[in-house]
C-alpha cells in the first residue's frame, strides 16, 4: 500500500499540541488545538472501532476468503456489442433469458414483460397489465428460472407478488394471457429481496427486515424454512438498530443479489454497496472473494416515523449492481462509480468456485444485462445507460 507523508505546523502556544495522525492512505504530522485533538483522537478510535468490526467479521471466514483485483483477471476481452434495433427508453427494471426468449421487464407501459425472440430481436408479445389487480403486477424487478425451459417467476416487490408464466402457452395465442398460478407474500414474512426459486416448493431470498442472516428459505405460506448466513456488521456512524419487525439497518444497508445455480443448491450473494461476493452450499458459506475495490457503504441515514433508512449521498460507491449466472459461471456488472451511477463498463466473470475467469470491457456504461451459455460460446444483452439502446455481443470462455 502507498503511504504519503504530508506535514503542517501551526504557531506555537495558545494551546496547541502537536499530534501525528495515521490513516490508511496518508500519515499527517501538524499542531492541533486541544479541543480539535480531542475530536480527532475519537474520530481516529471511532475509525479503528470500524476497522476491527471487519476484522472480526473476515477473521470467522477467513479459510475460505480470498482476494480478487481488476487486473487479477486471467483473461481480458473488449467486447464490441451490435444494435439489436431494440430500446424501451430506459424504463427496463429487468431482463433475463428464458427459454430462448430475451424477457424484458418495464415499469412504463400498460403491460410490464415483452418477449423478443433472440433470433429475430422481434417482439413476439406483450403480457401482464400493469395494475393491482389478480393476474398484474406495478413493478416486476425479478424474472426467475426454474428447473423447466418454459416456466419462469415474474417477482413484483411493491405488492409482494409471484406470477408463474409459461412461455409456451403464452406464445401458443391466448389472450390476454393469464398467468398459471401466483401467491403473494405474507407476513411474518416481509421485505423480501431478489427471490429465486429453489426447488421442492421452496423460494430464497435476501431481506430487507432479517438482520439475523443473508439469506432465507421460504414457501408459498410465507412461512420461512431456514436461515443462512451473516450480514456484514453495522459500521460506528450507523444509528440504533430500527425497533423489530421493521427495515433492518444492516439488512438495508448491504443490500445484495440473489441468484441460484441452474442445477445445483448453490447459490450467489452479490453484494452491492461493498466489493463483496459470498457463494453458499445449500446452507453453509463455501466461498467469499472480496475486491476488487476497497469501501465500505457511505449513507446519510433518515428517520422517518421512528425507523432509520440508509440514503445515499454524492460519495456512495457501487460494487456488483447486476449479476447472471449459468451453469458453469458468475457474471456481474461492477460499477465502482458514484455519484448515483449505478451502471458500469465492466462484465467480470467468475466460476462457481469464486476463480476469476475472465474481465470483459464495454464501450461505454450498461445498466442492465443478460446472458446465455452454449457450451463455450457467450451471448450477452446489454442496454445501453446513454441511448436505452439493447445491444448484443457474443464472446468465449
Amino acid at each position: 500500500m502507498h503511504l504519503s507523508f504530508v506535514s503542517f505546523q501551526l504557531p506555537s502556544g495558545h494551546g496547541y499540541t502537536p499530534y501525528t495522525a495515521y490513516h490508511p492512505l496518508m500519515i499527517v504530522r501538524y499542531s492541533l488545538p486541544v479541543p480539535a485533538l480531542c475530536s480527532l483522537l475519537i474520530l481516529c478510535m471511532a475509525t479503528a472501532c470500524r476497522q476491527n468490526e471487519f476484522a472480526e467479521y473476515d477473521k470467522a471466514n477467513a479459510p475460505v476468503t480470498s482476494s480478487v483485483t481488476l487486473s487479477g483477471f486471467p483473461a481480458e476481452d473488449s467486447l464490441k456489442p451490435l444494435p439489436t434495433g431494440l430500446n424501451f427508453a430506459g424504463t427496463v427494471d429487468e431482463m433475463d433469458i428464458i427459454d430462448s426468449i430475451l424477457v424484458v421487464s418495464v415499469y412504463k407501459d400498460s403491460l410490464l414483460l415483452k418477449l423478443i425472440g433472440t433470433g429475430s430481436h422481434k417482439l413476439l408479445t406483450s403480457i401482464i397489465p400493469k395494475g393491482k389487480q389478480d393476474n398484474a403486477a406495478l413493478n416486476i424487478t425479478d424474472i426467475i428460472a426454474t428447473d423447466s425451459p418454459h416456466i419462469f417467476w415474474a417477482f413484483d416487490v411493491t405488492l409482494a407478488r409471484f406470477l408463474r408464466i409459461n412461455t409456451a402457452k403464452v406464445l401458443a395465442g391466448a389472450h390476454p394471457y393469464l398467468p398459471d398460478s401466483s401467491f403473494s407474500i405474507r407476513p411474518p414474512l416481509k421485505g423480501i429481496k431478489s427471490p429465486v426459486w429453489s426447488g421442492n416448493g421452496l423460494y430464497a431470498a435476501c431481506s430487507y427486515f432479517e438482520e439475523d442472516c443473508r439469506m432465507l428459505h421460504f414457501n408459498t405460506a410465507s412461512a420461512i424454512v431456514s436461515k443462512s448466513g451473516i450480514l456484514p456488521p453495522a459500521l460506528y456512524s450507523w444509528p440504533d438498530p430500527n425497533p423489530d419487525s421493521t427495515f433492518g439497518i444492516a439488512a438495508s444497508a448491504y443490500p445484495a443479489t440473489l441468484k441460484k445455480h441452474p442445477g445445483q443448491n448453490k447459490y450467489l450473494v452479490a453484494y452491492s454497496s461493498i466489493c463483496r461476493l459470498e457463494i453458499f452450499s445449500d446452507d453453509t458459506l463455501f466461498k467469499v472473494i472480496k475486491g476488487p475495490g476497497n469501501f465500505v457503504p457511505d449513507y446519510n441515514f433518515i428517520k422517518d416515523h421512528g425507523i432509520y433508512l440508509p440514503n445515499l449521498k454524492e460519495e456512495t460507491q457501487f460494487a456488483f449492481t447486476r449479476s447472471k449466472v449459468t451453469k458453469d459461471h458468475i457474471f456481474l456488472l461492477y460499477s465502482g462509480n458514484d455519484h448515483f451511477n449505478t451502471c458500469g463498463n465492466k462484465l467480470l466473470v467468475f466460476d462457481w468456485q469464486g476463480r476469476p475467469v475472465k474481465k470483459l470491457l464495454l464501450p461505454s456504461d450498461a445498466c442492465n444485462f443478460s446472458v446465455r451459455a452454449n457450451g463455450s460460446d457467450v451471448t450477452v444483452y446489454l442496454m445501453d445507460k446513454s441511448s436505452g439502446d439493447i445491444n448484443r455481443a457474443t464472446f468465449t470462455l
